[in-house]
């Protein structure tokens, strides 16, 4: 998707820095949580992160223990695990102190190496 059509479907983000929208979650639990959806430098989404409790990814959750991600996953980078998708996107699973910390999904054009995941994670303020 383009910025316009994110804009259409999900609405104004809280914030817009450079390449990253930010939005809130809605929830008790989850009044620090942020989606960030980050764009190519061609204005297409790249990434889209998630650290609200109870969003999931491949039946992970955020929270959950990291042991769940053995075997499913390969190494992305220091306490970063992907999944592989079709067609070449990727699944991103952050781990802090044992747990799933954040999840994402990028696009073709990211994951195509761990270097390429890692800027973008690091443009969501995610590395």
């Amino acid at each position: 998707d383009t910025w316009t059509r994110l804009l259409r479907r999900a609405g104004q983000p809280k914030q817009r820095k450079g390449r990253v929208f930010t939005y809130g979650v809605a929830g008790a639990k989850n009044t620090k949580a942020r989606v960030r959806a980050v764009f190519t430098t061609r204005g297409r989404v790249g990434l889209i992160t998630s650290t609200a409790k109870g969003h999931r990814a491949s039946g992970v959750a955020i929270g959950a223990k990291a042991s769940k991600l053995k075997g499913k996953t390969i190494s992305y980078g220091k306490n970063i695990r992907a999944r592989k998708l079709g067609k070449g996107a990727m699944f991103l699973f952050g781990v802090k102190k044992g747990r799933v910390a954040w999840i994402g999904v990028t696009s073709t054009s990211v994951a195509k190496t761990p270097a390429r995941a890692r800027s973008y994670l690091k443009l969501a303020g995610l590395k």
